[in-house]
């Protein structure tokens, strides 16, 4: 989503962008429209070690792991030097640095976006069998090995149930900390309002808006191919991918010896190692067009069990007119309609029902995928969905009589 709002903001705003990662990012990761961009050293171990030590029930778990006494001192020069109208922080690991902005910019607008809300997230995943290296999934290098090592599948449960905890105090302090809270689901939004009906802060539904996409031709389709998105190292991702491969494909190759599985995304050696050998899985990792390696499959499937918010991956499946066959909880936050813009299955007898339909009926899917792309142009919208975003900052704007012309 932070991509989409420095798309929304890039012909209204300067736009100066600080970000926490690799020294060694490449430039052109970064969009040309962005004036100004630098990176911050990630918290040594030590640094985070203290963290943990220090903050009490003052921070979340995950907050400790970003914050740094370096990084605090950068964005209060950087705030100090441009004085900008708007302060967007991406989710709570960095908004705990906004509680510096009024020493230096009183007048500043300040933003988080929460994405989703991820008290409700570790409070679902306390229910599972997650280990602590599941857990962090990509942010599992900014911890220790011995400390991962250590949390077996208890304890990272019992982790989870107190980040839960601590998480949803922060939630509830951003409402009182920002002018504005942006979520991309309509219900969490909606939660988090109930949470705090006497809060000041505008608390947003922003939901992913997707631009007008290349519908891919059917002529490079595989038969018999389903398509999976996501990154292997995080748990919700993995638990998805490991019932599709056990559960669901071996019960389609009975009937379509030729099915396969194509799985987009980062992926480790160790992963592509362990279950690229079985016949029919095919790992394209990290693809820069994912439009073109979706229009390689016949069936977008997704059986989601852990998570929160919207999946931009099952809108962008939709959106390039491909069938979708996800769980109840993948269509959260979405207003579809069950076997008319995308088909909702329960068990697995379901997902292998719906599988075989799409793969025998080519109307039914040509005719689901045109719905589920019609839905997507009329519900994420980009243009609509910028125009309903900068308005809202304006009204917010004015609230605190700021009306310069220059802005950044």
């Amino acid at each position: 989503m932070l991509f989409n709002y420095l798309e929304f903001m890039r012909d209204e705003f300067e736009l100066h962008l600080l970000y926490v990662g690799e020294k060694d990012i490449r430039r052109g990761r970064i969009p040309s429209y962005v004036k100004s961009a630098e990176v911050l050293d990630r918290p040594s171990y030590q640094e985070t070690i203290g963290n943990f030590l220090r903050f009490g029930l003052n921070r979340s778990l995950q907050e400790r792991l970003f914050f740094s006494g370096h990084i605090l001192s950068r964005i209060r020069e950087k705030i100090k030097e441009i004085r900008p109208d708007i302060v967007f922080f991406d989710m709570i690991r960095m908004g705990q640095y906004a509680l510096s902005i009024p020493e230096w910019s009183p007048n500043s607008l300040k933003i988080i976006d929460l994405d989703d809300l991820l008290s409700l997230r570790y409070r679902r995943l306390s229910a599972k069998q997650v280990s602590g290296a599941d857990l962090l999934g990509e942010f599992k290098f900014m911890v220790p090995t011995f400390f991962t090592g250590l949390l077996g599948s208890l304890a990272t449960r019992t982790i989870l149930r107190i980040e839960s905890w601590l998480m949803r105090r922060r939630e509830l302090e951003s409402l009182r900390n920002f002018d504005m809270v942006l979520l991309v689901s309509k219900k969490e939004a909606e939660i988090l309002k109930k949470m705090c009906a006497d809060s000041v802060a505008r608390v947003l539904h922003i939901p992913p808006a997707i631009r007008e996409v290349r519908v891919p031709s059917a002529v490079n389709k595989h038969r018999h191919s389903m398509g999976f998105v996501g990154y292997l190292g995080y748990y919700p991702n993995l638990e998805s991918f490991l019932y599709l491969k056990n559960e669901i494909f071996p019960e389609v190759r009975m009937f379509f010896k030729d099915a396969s599985i194509t799985v987009i995304g980062r992926v480790s050696d160790e992963m592509i190692s362990k279950y690229g050998d079985e016949g029919g899985i095919l790992f394209r990792g990290y693809v820069e067009d994912i439009e073109e390696a979706l229009s390689e499959v016949e069936v977008f499937v997704a059986p989601i069990f852990s998570g929160t918010g919207i999946k931009t991956k099952i809108l962008t499946a939709m959106a390039v007119g491909l069938p979708v066959v996800t769980t109840p909880l993948g269509v959260e936050g979405l207003d579809v309609r069950n076997m008319e813009e995308i088909v909702i299955a329960e068990s697995r007898d379901q997902f292998i029902r719906a599988i075989r339909k799409i793969f025998e009926d080519r109307d039914f899917a040509r005719e689901l995928g045109r719905r589920a792309s019609n839905y997507v142009r009329r519900f994420h919208d980009f243009d609509r969905i910028k125009t309903y975003f900068l308005e809202e900052i304006e009204k917010a704007l004015r609230e605190k009589q700021y009306g310069a012309k220059f802005r950044n």
